[in-house]
């Protein structure tokens, strides 16, 4: 860990700054549009207790609101007449500020309510723990906050003891490569003893382990190289991970559902984020940009040079991204899991 450098989820304003311009330069929400217009509407279609008029609805890690009211105006929708109470989880002033302003100028009708939590998804479980209070729901949704928790399976047990029958949990976050995933863990499983299954494994050996899996696959003529690629993130993170700030656990939140046996659903879908900016020395948007995808503040300045060019020449290669006329496009592709009840 670098002494200088300070993660990005401890400041709320260059957080939401970072972020912003993220959306601004990435299709990620067209991505989760398509979701939401899509596969969506199956996806809640038999959420809600038989006979029933109400539904409980929960957002982890909500942000500024703008995807969650597309969720609630799918489940009006899918649902007509039924009376929703929506809670939010989100610990950014800012976003919750933004949320309430969105909800103000949204024609939802009289029969939704919200209840506002200015929290991070660990306080409200301590929260509620303490309280003991146990409200179930029937749909959650966690997107793109992984990143943030401390224990993926906590995490994920805890928020899934909450829902409700015929309730889901749906995780949104950046794609990784399952077939490759899953082979590499057999590898590990296979040939090395259980002290040594751990990130120092993944951020150490994995690069030369992967080229053999790769070339082995490829001699089968079944995949290509680009097939076995995971997301940008998921690229960049294993590669220079394990000196950012920030947990690597997202990596894993595959491996901890099918350890938990829990029943889900996968959708991939492609999503780009235009970083061309990352490669100007001094542009002010391409340091932002750089902060949000190490989650580190001021990375340009604060990092070590080694680390500097490592991320740089990561964030080049093709697992990471690719030229297009000019300009360097990362690969945001996205997994919608569906976890049942």
């Amino acid at each position: 860990m670098e002494s200088s450098m300070k993660p990005l989820s401890l400041d709320f304003n260059q957080y939401y700054k970072s972020f912003k311009l993220f959306l601004e330069r990435s299709t990620e929400h067209e991505c989760m549009q398509k979701f939401i217009d899509e596969n969506l509407p199956d996806v809640i279609a038999s959420i809600g207790k038989k006979g029933g008029s109400s539904l409980n609805v929960l957002g982890v890690g909500s942000g500024s609101g703008k995807i969650d009211l597309e969720i609630l105006g799918k489940i009006q929708s899918k649902h007509p007449g039924f009376f929703i109470h929506n809670e939010v989880v989100e610990p950014n002033p800012q976003h919750i500020s933004k949320y309430k302003a969105l909800v103000k100028e949204w024609n939802s009708g009289p029969n939704i309510s919200f209840t506002w939590n200015q929290m991070t998804s660990g306080e409200y479980e301590m929260q509620n723990k303490k309280r003991n209070e146990s409200k179930k729901f029937d749909f959650i949704h966690m997107i793109e906050m992984l990143y943030y928790v401390e224990s993926l399976h906590d995490t994920i047990k805890y928020f899934h003891s909450l829902l409700e029958t015929n309730g889901k949990l749906l995780i949104v976050q950046t794609a990784v490569n399952l077939f490759w995933k899953s082979s590499i863990l057999t590898l590990m499983k296979s040939s090395w003893p259980s002290k040594k299954k751990n990130m120092f494994f993944w951020g150490f050996f994995l690069p030369g382990l992967t080229t053999t899996f790769m070339s082995g696959v490829e001699a089968l003529g079944k995949w290509s190289r680009k097939n076995l690629y995971d997301g940008g993130y998921h690229s960049l993170w294993r590669k220079a991970g394990s000196r950012f700030l920030s947990s690597c656990l997202f990596l894993d939140v595959h491996k901890v559902l099918d350890e938990i046996r829990m029943k889900y659903h996968i959708y991939e879908l492609s999503s780009i984020f235009d970083i061309t900016e990352c490669f100007i020395e001094g542009n002010e948007n391409g340091e932002l940009l750089l902060d949000f995808l190490t989650h580190i503040v001021d990375f340009r300045k604060t990092a070590p040079a080694d680390l500097k060019a490592e991320v740089l020449q990561c964030l080049r290669q093709p697992q990471c991204s690719r030229e297009e006329n000019g300009k360097i496009l990362f690969n945001n592709n996205l997994h919608f899991i569906v976890i049942d009840y």
